[in-house]
């Protein structure tokens, strides 16, 4: 399949009106309420094969996106102790950088991929073997570097198992690699592997009502 699609929209409150310290990522963050519309013009081109044994989804993609909505590190410091906006941090220094959300012309471009193969099938019930990977580059327009914030090369195996409708789980082992192109103000981060797992039981009760645990 191939997809051209073009999407818009709006800033959020946040992006408008924000002006005040972020404690979760230890910053001050500025506002723009002048931003406007953020608009994408998208391309997206798939491969999908499905077989009794197998099925295989493989997505390349390529994002144009003008005035593109992201904090951008600022020269500016917020002093702590004295409730300031400063250029340099005082004798406290209790200092946080600060951020202005600004629209920047961005490309992105990426790969999504899966392969699910179904294993031990017995009626109902049965085990899935799924492997995944993801990769994402974006960068500004105009030399301004790389966007910010951006996921590493990622991929992983899941092995799932159900039993009709009722029960379902999961054991996924997903491995992020390191992420060399961070963007400005941003330090590079090594990688990690995440291992999680779940299980899920769907039921429904003497009135008709569905139930997930």
């Amino acid at each position: 399949s191939f997809i051209l699609s073009r999407a818009e929209r709006a800033p959020t409150v946040v992006e408008l009106f924000a002006e005040g310290e972020h404690h979760g990522q230890g910053s001050y963050v500025r506002g723009d309420a002048e931003l406007g519309r953020e608009t994408s013009n998208n391309a997206e081109l798939s491969w999908r094969h499905t077989s009794n044994r197998l099925s295989t989804e493989i997505t390349a993609y390529y994002n144009e996106v003008d005035g593109y909505i992201i904090q951008v590190l600022t020269n500016d410091l917020y002093d702590q102790h004295d409730a300031a906006l400063v250029t340099a941090c005082g004798v406290t220094g209790e200092c946080v950088p600060v951020y202005d959300y600004q629209a920047l012309d961005a490309r992105f471009y990426g790969l999504e991929g899966e392969l699910r193969m179904p294993l031990g099938r017995h009626a109902s019930s049965g085990f899935d073997l799924v492997l995944m990977t993801d990769y994402v580059r974006g960068r500004l327009v105009g030399g301004l570097g790389n966007v910010p914030r951006m996921p590493p090369f990622r991929y992983g195996v899941d092995l799932g198992w159900h039993n009709g409708d009722s029960w379902h789980s999961s054991l996924r082992l997903l491995r992020a690699e390191t992420q060399t192109h961070a963007g400005s103000g941003e330090s590079p981060t090594t990688g990690h592997t995440q291992l999680r797992a779940g299980l899920t039981h769907h039921l429904t009760d003497s009135r008709g009502i569905s139930w997930t645990l």
